[in-house]
């Protein structure tokens, strides 16, 4: 992760100085309804995101994102630790350009390492890497030149994890957070 936001850091200072360039990085809060194949169904899982955008234009971004999503669900009593990490990269539009209020849109992909666990029994954790895929929208809002907060992310998390079935997995997840755009005067 300190390795994507240094170059996001990066990218973003060597585009400081041209005109309608932006760099922003978000971290915030996450909450999704994971869906955990045919025995837990769909499931809540807590946790957090982050990430980075460059712009590539007056409306297109590249937008480098990674988070992590945990929780217990019970399954015939036990619980099941279930955590997921991921790292997803791609392009956001936004049709407004960067404005007070700021819609957007975006489609990531890269890997999701998913990991279950009985509680209480490290012996029976199983992790699995997958490629994903999340596709979404949500608003902005800039309170100033450097500060902001994204008011609502939503996404539908595609996994196909073979912990649950090896079938592909909608994951319904949602953030907000604080937002700072560092190279703005």
């Amino acid at each position: 992760m300190a390795l994507i936001l240094l170059f996001a850091w990066t990218a973003g200072a060597s585009c400081f100085g041209q005109a309608g360039s932006r760099f922003e990085i978000f971290g915030g809060g996450s909450r999704c309804q994971a869906q955990l194949g045919t025995d837990l169904g769909r499931r809540p899982l807590s946790g957090w995101d982050a990430g980075a955008a460059v712009s590539i234009g007056q409306r297109f971004d590249v937008v480098a994102q990674v988070s992590g999503l945990y929780g217990a669900p019970e399954v015939d009593q036990l619980k099941v630790n279930t955590s997921f990490h991921s790292l997803l990269l791609g392009i956001g539009y936004r049709p407004l350009g960067a404005r007070g209020i700021s819609p957007f849109a975006q489609v990531l992909a890269g890997p999701t390492r998913i990991r279950g666990a009985l509680e209480g029994f490290d012996e029976t954790a199983q992790a699995d890497m997958r490629l994903s895929l999340a596709t979404g929208a949500g608003v902005d809002w800039r309170r100033d030149r450097k500060w902001g907060l994204r008011l609502v992310q939503a996404d539908w998390f595609f996994t196909n994890s073979a912990l649950f079935d090896g079938t592909v997995q909608r994951h319904f997840r949602i953030s907000a957070g604080l937002l700072v755009h560092p190279f703005r005067d």
